[in-house]
């Protein structure tokens, strides 16, 4: 499954919350988001390369950053 489960999703926000001191922010720049529709749910592996859709191969990234990573 290339998607991330609803629960997996709430394990990572809870987590980013937790580490920003209740702020969901950017896992490569550090951007506050002002919200998770801001931000984007992504493989650390890429799935194309084997990533699974787990909870400790998921992170939180603004667009920007995303996109930059899609590049590479």
């Amino acid at each position: 499954m290339r998607n991330f489960s609803d629960s997996i999703k709430y394990a990572v926000v809870r987590n980013n919350l937790e580490k920003n001191n209740g702020r969901i922010c950017c896992e490569i720049c550090g951007k506050e988001l002002k919200s998770i529709n801001e931000g984007h749910f992504d493989h650390i592996e890429a799935f194309a390369k084997g990533g699974k859709s787990a909870k400790d191969n998921c992170q939180i990234l603004c667009s920007s950053c995303n996109l930059k990573k899609n590049d590479k």
